[in-house]
């Protein structure tokens, strides 16, 4: 009897000390789920979502967290998987449609998803005109344009619900991060992008480069209605910390300043007010050509209260030693001369330069460079200013599947001031080079996640 006490003891013991996962408190198995590879189509966090209704209802708020669409045909598809259970649209935090040319057929469910989705945080737009010409004689896209357009520019009243939202807010109202890189068919939304979403964080507003020529100068999204666009983006001014702007021509902002198209002709008419009252701004992007100063650049330097980080591109696809590649950054002294103009800001504590080419690294670097370098940094070490370098290559942007992460181009650090300086791998080739993440993003983009679990 004594033995048959003790093993019934010792079991009871044991099973303490190692419960199942089935008995795990539901925080902590979302935590396991949570962390399980990505990899394969979430194919893990899918095999669990089979094993009980339980583990089902954790699993899928990782599975539908992030959205990615390219085909209408995807589109239905995540259209038709999220409505069979409803509760799946809770899950959806993070939506990018990246349209694909001569394949939208399926994409006005898009409108659908995001109309029914409460908790969408992240929303990336590109329209499958960014980089074809022909973009007009495909009917499709500029009607689901007009939809998007549609449900950004509704009154709360008339707002269609959510079927399992326990919310009443809007869609979009709780939007952190919106990446607009359209054709045009946005710019008449752009208002009412920026009045919805409760305190915008990132605002990344991209034109197409790839008809601009074609004289469709009136698809920039900062160019029709600039009391309007001024308006809604002080609406934001309380909590957006980074603006990126690439617009319609690398070289509008750049040498021709008197284009009226351009947001260059904003920033004349009135810009710094904008920035004046954007008051947590710290990271400006100006996805342009490294010319001479642009009025945009001036008016976040002198207007901006707490701007920290100024970012600037540099395109050199041309020949190496060409007017417009490497050599037009050392024979013109564009660096030097930025770094000169960022002495005026009295917030500013990093400059950051993107060289963006699908030529080596290798062709980058030389004496004249390593002078212009040398100097720039002594400048802006004079006013407390870091300076880094980063190089891009055109050619590693990769496609990732459904339903997976995106994957960006890849910034490799070439030169950092606090860290010694010229990086010692700079010489090699890209694929041979040491991967260096800019400094903040990371610990941004993990924030934001425990950000988001709390509001969960």
């Amino acid at each position: 009897m004594a033995t048959t006490q003790r093993m019934h003891s010792d079991n009871q013991r044991s099973h303490h000390l190692a419960p199942t996962f089935t008995s795990l408190p539901t925080e902590i198995t979302t935590l396991i789920v949570q962390a399980l590879p990505r990899d394969d189509h979430n194919a893990s966090a899918i095999n669990l979502a089979l094993t009980s209704r339980r583990n089902q209802d954790i699993a899928e708020k990782v599975i539908w967290r992030k959205l990615f669409v390219r085909t209408g045909q995807q589109c239905e598809k995540v259209w038709n998987c999220l409505r069979a259970r409803p509760l799946r649209f809770q899950a959806v935090h993070e939506v990018e449609l990246r349209a694909q040319f001569s394949h939208e057929l399926g994409l006005e469910k898009f409108v659908r998803i995001l109309d029914r989705a409460p908790n969408v945080q992240h929303l990336t737009i590109e329209s499958s005109a960014c980089r074809y010409t022909r973009w007009l004689v495909d009917g499709n896209w500029p009607r689901i344009g007009r939809d998007i357009n549609s449900l950004l520019k509704r009154s709360a009243p008339v707002l269609i619900q959510s079927v399992a939202a326990a919310s009443t807010d809007p869609p979009l109202q709780k939007l952190k991060r919106l990446k607009i890189h359209s054709n045009g068919d946005s710019h008449a939304g752009l208002a009412s992008m920026l009045a919805r979403p409760r305190a915008l964080e990132t605002l990344y507003l991209g034109e197409s480069r790839a008809h601009y020529q074609i004289g469709d100068m009136g698809g920039d999204l900062l160019a029709t209605d600039k009391a309007q666009t001024s308006a809604a983006l002080e609406q934001q001014g309380h909590s957006l910390q980074r603006l990126v702007y690439r617009p319609l021509d690398p070289q509008l902002l750049g040498d021709h300043d008197d284009n009226v198209f351009t947001l260059a002709g904003l920033a004349l008419n009135g810009f710094n007010r904008v920035f004046e009252n954007l008051w947590q701004l710290r990271d400006f992007f100006i996805d342009s050509e490294l010319r001479s100063q642009s009025p945009l650049e001036r008016a976040a330097l002198t207007a901006a209260p707490q701007l920290r980080k100024l970012t600037v591109t540099h395109y050199a696809d041309a020949e190496p030693g060409s007017e417009n590649g490497f050599e037009d950054l050392r024979r013109k002294w564009r660096i030097y001369q930025l770094a000169h103009r960022c002495t005026i800001s009295n917030t500013l504590e990093r400059l950051e330069v993107r060289v963006v080419s699908r030529y080596r690294m290798a062709y980058f670097r030389n004496q004249a460079m390593d002078l212009i370098i040398e100097i720039a940094v002594e400048i802006l070490s004079r006013n407390d200013i870091e300076f880094r370098l980063f190089f891009q290559r055109t050619d590693e942007v990769q496609t990732p599947p459904f339903l997976y992460d995106e994957v960006e181009p890849r910034n490799y650090l070439i030169f950092d001031s606090e860290a010694g300086g010229w990086q010692p791998w700079v010489g090699l080739d890209v694929d041979e080079a040491e991967l260096v993440v800019e400094s903040g993003e990371e610990e941004e983009e993990e924030e934001e996640e425990e950000d988001d679990e709390d509001e969960d």
